[in-house]
């Protein structure tokens, strides 16, 4: 019974159907065609014209970002961006960055160009395979070589939408106009018209892939804040080595160091000066004291902050001395840990003390000099060998990092310290003068790292006074306090 129900359930599903035969176009003696499957339904939440987006709305901007990844995901991709910024007359910025990715992002170049107003002309060329990383980069008239670590930092190619998310997350009504399809895929301009500030319009084909987008932001009627960004060559995107980056690599190997990032005439590289002090301090106790100074040009002080750091060698157990002083009043405060409880006293400027919260097991690093990057490019520097594998590095007109958003360091701005040979630098000390608003500052700052792997954490007289003032709560429970700050597991 069976073999005879299934033909004829055929025959009667054919009959149904309409057609004159099981197999299309054979009845006429023609070829078989070519039978494209339905296409299953995308999920568009809520969206009509791309996911998460209708002719008049933006219903879900995070479907609609994410589809937008989904498609340059593994891909190659060439993504531009520029920024034009300016007030009146002034040209603030003018920038223009090019990033080139391979389809898992671990190969990428970048090329990067930005003016300001005030002079600064800076040129960056970055090319990286997930093993070597090198730069080469231009500031002013001098330009300099570099390999750099690929920990954290880089750029992805879904990552370059993070401007256009920050106003769709906000905005719901929107402007839809067709454009002419490039593909197969259909198009579409979006004007954002309700952002929560300026002016927004992207391209969005239905995939919800966005290949362009412009934003235009401003604060005053006289201001240009414009930041564009393009996508292409999606998928046909070659990430090759540049000419550059051979002539670069001879330059950094021929190099002759006196300590990491330290040549015998020059600092050339930050980031292993940087890198190289913080490896000196892994896993050694250490006392930093860290003074800031900011003055008038006359030398009336404006402020000061005074600190004093002891650091065990695991970092869990420290004690902080700090002294502010401003508009002629000082505070004190002072920061004690364990690892396992914390405390902190508090002097006020009329001698009141006082023990607020503090964080238990709080573990703390040691501070480190701020060695901005435009140290390579002062107009002068000196490197004078002293005794024991130590050196000074005295560097002056040390061009100051501008954005123009804030006023640049004058070139009296200097920087003087002296490093071993391992990268361990005992003392820093950065000089500079700088316009804030209306009045013109001289500002200070010092570090000395002194008793490296000799320092001890004392206990403070006062730690039995707040102990009994402030119970602390144990790290091990957090609903339990301990009257006296401990769990009796572990000791002060």
């Amino acid at each position: 019974m069976r073999q005879v129900l299934l033909p004829l359930s055929l025959a009667l599903l054919c009959v149904l159907a309409g057609c004159n035969g099981l197999a299309p176009g054979l009845g006429d003696g023609g070829e078989v065609p070519d039978v494209e499957p339905a296409d299953v339904p995308r999920d568009m939440y809520g969206g009509t014209v791309a996911p998460g987006l209708t002719e008049h709305e933006v219903v879900n901007a995070s479907a609609l970002m994410r589809a937008h990844a989904s498609v340059v995901e593994n891909r190659s991709v060439t993504v531009d961006q520029r920024r034009y910024w300016a007030r009146g007359d002034e040209v603030r910025q003018n920038s223009t960055v090019t990033y080139r990715y391979d389809p898992d992002a671990e190969r990428q170049a970048v090329e990067s160009d930005r003016m300001t107003g005030r002079g600064s002309d800076v040129g960056i060329r970055l090319w990286t395979n997930d093993s070597t990383t090198v730069v080469r980069e231009r500031r002013g008239g001098r330009t300099l070589e570099r390999r750099q670590s690929r920990d954290g930092g880089w750029h992805f190619p879904s990552g370059h939408t993070g401007q256009l998310w920050s106003v769709l997350d906000g905005a719901r009504d929107v402007s839809v106009s067709a454009l002419a399809t490039e593909g197969e895929y259909d198009r579409y301009r979006v004007d954002v018209l309700d952002g929560r500030e300026g002016t927004t319009e992207f391209v969005v084909d239905e995939r919800g892939f966005v290949s362009e987008y412009t934003v235009n932001r401003s604060t005053r009627a006289d201001e240009v804040d414009r930041t564009s960004v393009e996508l292409t060559d999606v998928g046909r995107t070659d990430v090759g080595r540049p000419g550059w980056v051979d002539d670069a690599l001879s330059t950094i190997a021929a190099r002759e160091y006196v300590a990491p990032g330290v040549v015998e005439d020059r600092v050339v590289d930050t980031n292993a000066l940087r890198q190289a002090h913080r490896e000196s301090l892994r896993n050694e106790s250490v006392t930093v004291v860290r003074e800031d100074v900011r003055r008038t040009v006359d030398g009336d002080l404006l402020d000061r902050t005074a600190e004093r750091d002891r650091l065990s060698a695991d970092r869990e157990r420290y004690y902080r001395n700090r002294t502010s002083t401003s508009r002629n009043r000082t505070w004190e405060t002072h920061h004690w840990s364990n690892g396992s409880v914390g405390y902190s006293r508090q002097v006020s400027p009329e001698g009141d003390v006082s023990y607020p919260e503090e964080v238990i097991g709080n573990a703390r690093s040691a501070p480190t000099p701020s060695f901005s990057t435009w140290l390579p490019y002062a107009e002068e520097t000196t490197v004078t060998e002293l005794d024991d594998g130590r050196y000074r590095v005295e560097a002056t007109g040390v061009p100051g990092y501008d954005t123009g958003a804030r006023p640049a360091a004058s070139s009296d701005a200097s920087v003087s310290f002296v490093v071993g040979e391992e990268g361990f630098v005992e003392t820093y000390e950065e000089s500079y003068v700088r316009d804030e608003g209306d009045r013109t500052i001289r500002g200070r700052e010092e570090l000395r790292y002194r008793d490296r792997g000799e320092t001890t954490v004392p206990t403070p007289g006062w730690l039995s006074e707040a102990a009994d003032e402030r119970p602390v709560v144990v790290e091990d429970d957090p609903e339990r306090v301990s009257e006296n700050g401990t769990n009796g597991e572990r000791e002060r």
